[in-house]
């Protein structure tokens, strides 16, 4: 078995040279590219200048079609109920620490 390699051909050669030169100048500018985007340009709302008068109208709602009570569901539910114990142990930490205080 022969270990020696041969020697490549010189088109071969060249074009593996090309690729890794070809992988080096697009790799360097895609950098240069993506350097000169720059942030906080995109228009959003916050950037774009507010229009003047009604833009859009879709019809007049009357106030009683609305709900005044408070969206109930489960996650609400246990949102809620974690706040009351975490209120209620804040609650206990303050009293033990106006017992160790004293008067």
């Amino acid at each position: 078995m022969n270990d020696r390699r041969s020697p490549l051909p010189l088109s071969a050669a060249v074009t593996r040279v090309a690729s890794v030169w070809g992988l080096l100048i697009l790799l360097i500018l895609l950098i240069a590219v993506f350097s000169l985007l720059k942030p906080d340009t995109f228009p959003d709302r916050a950037l774009m200048p507010p229009r003047d008068g009604v833009v859009l109208t879709t019809r007049k709602y009357a106030v009683a079609t609305f709900s005044d009570a408070a969206w109930q569901s489960e996650e609400t539910a246990r949102y809620v109920a974690e706040l009351g114990r975490d209120v209620a142990s804040a609650q206990t930490q303050v009293d033990q620490l106006e017992q160790q205080a004293g008067p």
